[in-house]
């Protein structure tokens, strides 16, 4: 963490830049209610920072408050809740959905206290591609497309890199390959790659997974209960590093469809 934000922000709150990207936002008094905060002013610091993280202040009790709460984001969906288990890659939320949502929100029901491992990651891609022309590989990033299969007859196709939907900014797209020590991991995708020769894919995968993890563009979340974090889903993709044994943690989980209404990213397209 760095130096306090000096744009505008809510009134009574103080907010701190995250490194490398993201703002945290803390309650100036005790028991400040997060649905006190102007949502509109929360919805301008997640589309221009990315990644938002409210600490410490009073949350929404009951999944119905939650989903309440995120109605005045967009259109939500169905509160989902979870015993967070295991490593998860890094991914985007709708590969397989009709619609994709804009912006992801977690809300830390109980999460086990003083470890680091386990932590959510997010990984800005804007900034990744907009520093890409430095990075071994990364021109034979446009004109990939990947089709993803999963267990059960799901199959869907998106181009690698995509325009943001609200500037234009282009972005990565990519459900990262599971670790091969993750044998129990569900629904594991196959990936096929169009666009390029198929012996020159091991070594975009290899770059993929570098850029990706490069800690220039790579947030960890140690995760506190109470925490609320929002992302934008568009420009970020996210996962999870494997929790250490013993430690446990649970999570509501609300995605929010924003504007403009985004039914494909690029030529994606969605099978049953």
């Amino acid at each position: 963490m760095t130096t306090t934000h000096p744009t505008p922000h809510p009134v009574g709150v103080r907010v701190v830049e995250l490194a490398p990207f993201g703002v945290l936002l803390r309650p100036g008094s005790l028991g400040h209610d997060l649905r006190e905060l102007p949502v509109d002013t929360l919805r301008r610091l997640v589309r221009r920072h990315r990644l938002l993280v409210l600490r410490g202040f009073a949350g929404c009790v009951g999944d119905g408050e939650l989903a309440e709460w995120a109605s005045a984001w967009g259109r939500a969906c169905e509160v989902l809740d979870t015993d967070e288990k295991g490593r998860v890659p890094l991914h985007w939320d709708g590969l397989f959905a009709p619609r994709v949502p804009e912006f992801q929100i977690l809300d830390c029901v109980s999460a086990s206290e003083g470890g680091q491992a386990g932590r959510t990651l997010y990984c800005d891609t804007v900034r990744l591609l907009a520093d890409a022309g430095a990075m071994v590989g990364a021109g034979s990033w446009q004109g990939v497309t990947v089709t993803y299969r999963v267990p059960g007859g799901q199959r869907a196709t998106c181009p690698l890199v995509v325009p943001h939907p609200r500037d234009g900014a282009p972005t990565l797209r990519f459900h990262e390959p599971p670790h091969e020590d993750d044998p129990d991991l569900l629904d594991r995708p196959s990936h096929q790659f169009d666009g390029i020769d198929a012996p020159a894919v091991p070594a975009l995968l290899d770059g993929l997974r570098a850029a990706l993890h490069d800690p220039r563009y790579l947030y960890a979340h140690a995760w506190r209960t109470g925490d609320v974090v929002v992302a934008d889903n568009h420009a970020l993709l996210h996962g999870r590093e494997a929790p250490a044994d013993g430690t446990h943690r649970r999570l509501r989980q609300v995605r929010v469809l924003g504007e403009p209404l985004v039914t494909t990213q690029g030529a994606h397209h969605h099978e049953r």
